[in-house]
This record gives structure tokens, sequence and C-alpha cells, in this order.
């Protein structure tokens, strides 16, 4: 068993809120059909709101209009509004709520206030419309989901604070709601909820938060089993949104027990867009749930004595904390948490069971030890290896650690066994995270994040070495797992397989306009650091016909958008299959083919967000040729240059070794003012640049500058700049042929030419120097620039923020006249203060063609305090507190508290009001008491954080239970 404890024990070290104006719903509608659609059943605030299937009395399933938000739901654009829609909604015409006091236009088409109207929109088109003096820009999104869950309650805690608002407060919040869930066809089932509240543990500290759904009636969510209780996955950290759905539909398909179905949903509460959800069977046992075989009674007799045996669900959990989780430990960091039966301390056989789960896991983790036989005596093993596959497969780092499941119940014959299942969690599989790739080089790993090199063997050893479970391992592999993933990549197609799993193309067809949604709305595609790149990969093919493993030279390149983040995740999944063939299989024939990778621009592979510098580039006619790869056969102008850099974030190295010369990225961008100077945004910590005309290095044609330096000059660093230059935004780079420089095939030598207001050009004095070297625009004489005042330009978008820890930016949109200036280009952003809460001061500074400042501020407000406060159990023995007084320490359960603590008794049981005092530090003292009696009381302290300069003061309650016995 230390071998199985070590194995897994290594593991372990490595809304937006809307305002509130109450809308009294009307029985009136502009519809005129006889089922009249109502207006929303909840209090709104005043807007527009669209409705999930047109024709429906439904008063649920609505929609208000809202503009795209960050990461704190803070709007970037409050006058720019979209209606996300359902895929229930219809794609030419929906009806439209208007909230609003007055009448209002769209499109010619009069609302009336406090009306439902039919309204025929165009998603490609926006609709411009004024009501209460101010204008907005509307526009239509339509969603590919397989069903759309709304869940509202605008007074979730009996005092005004809407659902999500209340739930992400803390993630034991719960709440009552009414809700709709609609399918596609606009068939609307408004079957109450029970009970909503938050999920999960790293990913409930997000900000796309996750929750568990409890129905008050058995439901089906787009053809899935009935069921009261599902988990809707925000899957925030995976930008394919689908590495959760692959692996349960992959799992069930290779018949894995207890798989969790799933579908792709959009997510509404109080008429608010959450963005693109997983909706699953959640893990839990009973008649209408996941697991059917047993229900949460099943371990007691009918006398209420604890059965001999008895069926459990059980999870491997290194983060099971006390007084949170029902729990074993069976040392070396090894926990089990015990899922079902889930009892408290009060419940029957709580101890016995705890006895029971924790002796059956040791005598199972005892069948790996060395030497060992006869595992399966206690456990399938088909199972254990099919666990171990999905593992495998994905490279899931939590293998072994984490939502780890085991169900111990009986076999066909009656006895009872572990088996290895449900499946559940890998959003950080497939190769989406590298957090702990540092570490792993520690353990020989280096390709963690690539579809190559086993990862059983370490991160589940004892599955990987046991002579029971690794020839099954490869059997099943082939036998069960091999097909799936043929039918998935599309090659082999296998109607009963796809009863259980789609392909790939049918899964982008079911999330991609969701996605698209889900991004649009303010999610980020790329999260964090945590991230893996996911813009290059060497893919690989299995042939089972042949027996031939293929691998492609070089890699492929994905675009930096949904599309290329879900085929990263697809290729991904079928290269790692093909490489586990290559090691399972037997004489497997391995072939290189020579493929070369789309080409991918500059502006896709920089994520939003990345700081950058603006870069300019003159692209010469004599560059333009037709090979290249862009030329569209008639027009040379359809060519397009190419930058390379070989440092700094996003760099193009990995793609000149890997790729003989490929030439880097392509740049499609042009400036307005000559075609052929071409713009490009690059990483801030780029430093020097080659351009070139994106062709081969064994073609003739090929032509390139030297290095560029493609950063600020200090002064006298260059001779041009003996002054020195703060940034190069403003500078363009013309290549001038130098014949004498031989070293390399057809390079230019060239300089960076500052261009002025006069027409002239940095390097040169005059403009004749200028033509003279070649250094000119295509079109003739750079135009004379007149720098324009930014002073008299209209500053709009400005927001108050909430202090968050970092320095606080703004996504401002700055107009001359009406056209809207670029940010980088026309204009940069400067900041003062912009960090703690208070009055930050944010500077508009022209660049290019404007001159001058602009200075607005904004405020920061403090931050809700982070305090968190837990309730404690406290048993103390009757003869003990006879003797002498009891402690508790209250400061053990306040978490994270900003400002000094205070603590204040605020309900005692009667019989205690006399024992019972707590001092400045949190200490809650019972004293003697001569006259104690057995039994459990409730103690309640307010606890108090001052806050500070960036966090407001708050009060919370604790609660103490206290047992005497």
């Amino acid at each position: 068993m230390q071998k199985f404890k070590k194995s897994l024990s290594l593991m372990l070290a490595l809304i937006m809120t809307i305002g509130v104006i109450a809308v009294t719903p009307l029985n009136s509608s502009a519809v005129t059909d006889d089922k009249k659609p109502a207006a929303p059943s909840f209090a709104a605030a005043k807007g527009l709101y669209v409705h999930a299937a047109a024709g429906s009395s439904d008063t649920e399933a609505w929609q208000m209009w809202q503009s795209i938000h960050d990461e704190e739901f803070i709007e970037n654009d409050s006058y720019t509004k979209f209606f996300f829609l359902p895929v229930s909604a219809d794609s030419q015409k929906v009806e439209i709520y208007n909230g609003f006091d007055g009448a209002l236009t769209v499109d010619g088409q009069v609302l009336a206030p406090l009306t439902t109207s039919e309204f025929s929109y165009n998603a490609e088109k926006s609709y411009e419309l004024t009501v209460d003096e101010k204008s907005y820009t509307l526009k239509f999104m339509k969603s590919t989901a397989e069903a759309a869950i709304y869940v509202n309650n605008m007074d979730a805690d009996a005092k005004g604070t809407p659902l999500i608002d209340y739930l992400s407060l803390e993630k034991s919040n719960s709440a009552k709601a009414s809700g709709a869930i609609v399918s596609p066809d606009g068939t609307i089932d408004n079957t109450p909820i029970k009970k909503i509240k938050g999920r999960g543990n790293t990913t409930w500290s997000k900000a796309k938060k996750p929750f568990n759904i409890t129905y008050s009636d058995t439901v089906s969510i787009a053809g899935m089993n009935k069921s009261k209780k599902y988990c809707l996955l925000a899957n925030y950290q995976d930008d394919s949104l689908s590495r959760n759905r692959f692996l349960y539909d992959l799992a069930d398909a290779a018949d894995v027990p207890y798989a969790s179905d799933s579908r792709y949903v959009d997510f509404y509460s109080n008429g608010y867009y959450y963005g693109s959800y997983q909706i699953t069977e959640k893990i839990e046992v009973g008649k209408n749930s996941l697991i059917k075989d047993f229900s949460e009674t099943d371990y007691l007799n009918n006398d209420g004595t604890v059965k001999e045996d008895f069926p459990f669900l059980c999870e491997v959990d290194s983060g099971a904390t006390e007084g949170e989780d029902y729990f074993v430990e069976l040392g070396e960091g090894l926990k089990v948490t015990i899922k079902s039966p889930e009892l408290q301390e009060d419940d029957p056989g709580y101890e016995e069971v705890k006895k029971y789960v924790k002796d059956r896991f040791e005598k199972f983790t005892s069948k790996f030890e060395n030497g060992a036989e006869n595992l399966s005596e206690i456990a399938d093993i088909d199972s254990l290896a099919k666990l171990y596959i999905i593992n495998e497969l994905g490279k899931n780092w939590d293998a072994g650690v984490s939502s780890f499941y085991f169900t111990y119940k009986q076999d066909g014959e009656g006895k009872y066994k572990f088996y290895g299942s449900p499946v559940w969690d890998y959003d950080n599989s497939l190769g989406n995270a590298n957090g702990v790739v540092d570490m792993l080089k520690y353990f020989g790993i280096t390709d963690y994040t690539e579809p190559t090199g086993i990862w059983g063997e370490f991160a589940l050893s004892p599955f990987a070495m046991h002579p029971e479970i690794m020839p099954r391992i490869k059997e099943i592999w082939f036998e069960k797992f091999v097909p799936a993933i043929d039918h998935f990549a599309g090659k082999k197609i296998n109607d009963e397989i796809g009863k259980e799993l789609y392909t790939a193309d049918d899964y982008y067809k079911l999330v991609s306009g969701s996605a698209e949604m889900n991004y649009k709305s303010g999610w980020l595609l790329y999260t964090s650091g945590w991230i893996a790149d996911h813009t290059k990969l060497q893919n690989a093919y299995y042939d089972s016909e042949t027996n031939t493993y293929s691998v492609n030279k070089y890699k492929d390149n994905y675009k930096n958008n949904f599309e290329g983040m879900y085929n990263y995740c697809r290729d991904w999944l079928v290269s790692r299959a093909a490489w586990l063939s290559a090691q399972y299989g037997k004489d497997v024939k391995t072939v290189e083919v020579e493929n070369r990778p789309e080409n991918i621009d500059a502006a896709e592979v920089v994520p939003s967000g990345t700081k950058t510098k603006t870069l300019r580039f003159y692209f010469p006619d004599e560059w333009k040729c037709e090979h290249n790869p862009f030329y569209d056969g008639e027009n040379l102008n359809s060519c397009k240059p190419g930058i390379y850099w070989w440092e700094g974030s996003y760099n193009c190295s990995d793609f000149y070794t890997e790729n003989k010369g490929w030439p880097g990225y392509s740049i499609s961008k042009t400036d307005k003012a000559d075609s052929n100077i071409y713009v490009v945004t690059v990483p801030d910590d780029v430093e020097t640049v080659v351009f070139n005309n994106m062709l081969k290095a064994d073609d003739d044609l090929r032509e390139l500058t030297r290095n560029v330096w493609a950063c600020d000059y200090f002064p006298g660093e260059n001779e041009f700049y003996p002054e020195g230059l703060e940034s190069v935004d403003n500078m363009i780079f013309v290549p001038v042929r130098n014949e004498s420089l031989s070293y390399e095939k057809n390079p230019y030598d060239g300089n960076w030419f500052y261009y002025y207001g006069d027409g002239k050009y940095g390097t040169y004095k005059t403009l004749a120097e200028a033509e003279e070297n070649d250094a000119v625009y295509s079109g003739g004489e750079f135009p004379e620039i007149k720098l324009s005042p930014i002073e008299g330009c209209t500053v709009s978008g400005l927001k108050n923020k909430t202090y968050n820890g970092k320095a606080q930016t703004q996504s401002v949109i700055v107009k001359d006249g009406d056209t809207a200036l670029l940010n980088g280009i026309d204009y940069i952003l400067s900041y003062k203060n912009n960090k703690n809460a208070g009055t930050a001061t944010m500077t508009i500074i022209g660049v290019g063609r404007y001159s001058g400042t602009i200075a607005k501020t904004f405020k920061i407000a403090k931050a809700k305090n982070t305090v968190k406060v837990t309730s404690l159990t406290k048993t103390v023995k009757i003869s003990k507190l006879k003797k002498k007084a009891q402690t508790v320490k209250i400061s053990s359960a306040v978490k994270k508290p900003q400002g000094k603590l205070s603590y204040k008794l605020t309900s005692v049981p009667k019989s205690l009001k006399k024992l019972v005092k707590i001092n400045s530090k949190g200490v809650l003292t019972l004293q003697k008491w001569a006259k104690a009696k057995k039994g459990t009381c409730k103690i309640k302290i307010k606890v108090t954080a001052k806050g500070n300069k960036n966090y407001t003061k708050v009060t919370k309650t604790a609660t103490v239970k206290i047992r005497i016995k």
C-alpha cells in the first residue's frame, strides 16, 4: 500500500448587478396571435427583452439586452447592446418586450412601451435606436447549443440581492428559483428550481462560476435521462469548452460505468446571459441519478443498524478538509471522501461507515503492493483499466489526486468489488494546463503539454505496473478506444458508437455558435499563465488497417480564436491516441509526413490583453511575386509581407527551427494612407524583428530585411536619433538594397524613418535625398501631415472600478468627430494612482497624427472584504468541563480577513449566559461548569473585519456548535 500512497502523494507536491426598476407585466401585446406572449415575470431594469421562443406564453425564458463585459462584469461600452439568443430563437424574427416607459423605433418599426412586439432581424446587421435621450446600437447573435437554461430570482436572500450576486458571495449560499429549460424546437419546461448553489474547488474561484442545480421534479434536458440534480460546468479555463464533453462521451462509448451524460447549453439568470456552459448529470446515487444501482440508505438494515456489507461511492481527493467533507485518511496524504452515504456526525452509523470504507479501501490498495495477486477478487479489472486509459489519454494531471472516483458495489455474482468510475473533471487535460510543467522536469517529464510521452506510469504507477491491469489496458485500448477515436475523428463512422460519441465536426456544430456568444459577451480565450500555448502542434495519426503511425514533419498552426482553440484540442486528442496506439501495438510502422503548415497572421497569434507595441513596414512592390502564399493569381497587390521575431512572447523560433526557414507570421493590416504600408502589433518584450515576403529559404525570389531594432532608443544609441526615442510607434521601416551584404541571400539593409508633419523622414534631411535612396512611398511623395490636437476629441466608456490588487485600466472610445481613433496608433494611455482605492488618473496622449493630452479621472472603489467565516463544531467531554474551562479558537474559522478583527457574542443559550465569554483574539471560553449536562448547543459570534484603504468593513456571523458528551 505504501507504493500506492506514495505515487498518489507525489502528485500532491506538484453580474453584473442590474439596477432594479419594477416593471408591471402587461396582458396586452402587439402580437396578434391567439396565444399572446407575456412580459418577463421577474422585476427588471429599463431595457429591451427578447423571448427564447416565439408564440409562447412563458414568462421565464427572457433575456435583457446587454453590453460586452469584462471579468468583473463591468460594461466595456454601455451604448452597444447585444441579444445573445438561444438556439430556440427563430433566425429571422423574435419577440421583443419594450421595458421602457416610452415608445421607440428600431429599423423603422415602432415598439410600444411595456408591450411585446414581433421584430424581424438580421444577425449580420446593426440597428440604431434612441430612447430616454440616449442612442444605442443593437446587435443579434444566435446560439447552436443543445438547450438553454434560465434560472430567475431577483431576491435570493430576502434582502433584494439578485440570484447570481448572492450565490457568488459564498459557495455555501443556496436559493430557490423559477426558471425554464428551453429545447431547440422551442419547447419550454418551467419546472421550478428547488435549490441552486455554487460548486467546484479551483473553478469556484474563477470569474465564471459553476453551479449545482436541483429541480423540484425530474426533468430531461436535451434528451438526457430524467433527473432532479445537475451540474452546470463553466469550463472557464478550457478555451475549447469541450474537454470534459469529449472525454465523458468517449468513456461512455467505451462502456466505462456511470459516464456522466452532458450537453452544451447557454445559461441565463434574471435576464442576463452568463455564457456557454456544459450541463451534466451530477455524480449521485439513487433511482433518478447517475448511479442507479443503490441508494443513500442502502447501508442500513431495517432496524437502523449498519449492514455487514454495503455499497458506497468515494473520491480520492487531496483537498478534503475537516468540517467540510466526510472523509477518511489512509496516511501519506491519501484522503478518501465518502460521497455516498454522505453522513453528518449525528446520523446513524457515522463512525461505522467511516471504519468500513477505510478498511475496504486499505484492502484495495494493498493489492498494489509488490507481489500482490488476485486484485480481481476485490476490484473490476476492466473498469480500472478504462479509468487508467482515460487519464492516460488526456494526460490528466489530477489523476489519482483529485476528482478520482471509485464505486464499491456488487458485481453480477453478488460479490462486492471496487469499480473505477465515474470519470470526472478533465478541463485541465488534453494539452490544456502547464501549471506543473516546471516541477515535472525534476521527474524527467519534459513533454507534458505535448501529445507524446507516457503519463500514467508516473501519475498512476500502481495501475500501470499491476500484472492484472496492464494487459487489459492494451487489449481494451484497441477493442474499445481506437474504434471510438476513429469515429470521433471522422475516419470510420460507426453508428453504434455514434449513439454515445459524436464526431468532432458534429460537436463543433453544436458548440460553435454558443462559443462565439460566450467569448463575444466578455469571457477570455486565454485566462492565465496556467494555460499552455495552443497555437502550434505536431500532429500524428494512426491507421489501424495498415498498422501505421504517421507524424507530421512540421508543426501545424492554430488561430487565436475559438475555432483555432477547438481544433487544437481535437487534434491533440487524435494525435495523443495515435501515439498511444504506437506504444500499445505490435510491429507498428512509423512514417514522417512532409507537411507545410498553413500561414497564421500575427494578429491571430497575440492574445487580447497582451501589452503590445505597433510597428509599420513599407512593403516594396519588387518584393511581391507569384510565389507569395497569398497571391490570388491575378493581382500582385494581393501579396502580403511577413514578420519574424525570435525572442519575446509568441515568437517564431519554433517554426524556424522545425520548418526549415518558414518565414514567420503574415501581416494583413494596411495603413489607410498607403496600401504598401503594413501595420502590425507585437508583444512589448520583442526587441528585434525581420520583415520578409513570406517565401521559404530555398526560393530564389525570397526577400528579407536585416535585423530591425524594434524598440525604443536610448540617447546616443542611434546616430540618426542622438536624443533617443521613447517609442517606435510613429516610425516606418523602409528597406534599402545593400548589394555588399553577401552572407545572406537577397538581404535588404535599411533604417527606421521617422516621418514628420512636413513630409520629411528622420534619416534623410530632404525628400529628394529619400527619393535618391528609393525610400519613398509607392504612391510618390508622402503627403504633408498636420497633427491634430487630441484635446478636441471625445472620450466615452470610462468606468469606475473596484479594487482587485492589480493596476486598473480602461477600455475607452476616443473619437475625432465620427471617426474612432486607434489605441497604439493614434493615442496611447498612461495611468497614475490606478491600483489602490481612491481617484485614479488616466491620460490620453496623442501620437501619430495627433498631439496633446486629455486627462480623465475615475474612481476605484474599495473591494468587498475577503473575510470568510465558517462554522465550527467543538466536542467537549463532560468530565473535563466539570474540572476546568474549555476554549474554542474562533479565529481558526476566520480566513482572509482585511483589517483588524473584533468579536462579539450575539446569541448564547440561556443556560450558558454567565459561563461564556470571548476575548479580542477570538478565543471563546466556556467556564468550568460543575453542573454540566450532556447535550448540544449553538453559540453565535459577530465577527467584524475593520477593513483598510482597499477593503470595506464587513460583519459576519460564526456559529459554534458545542457538543457536551
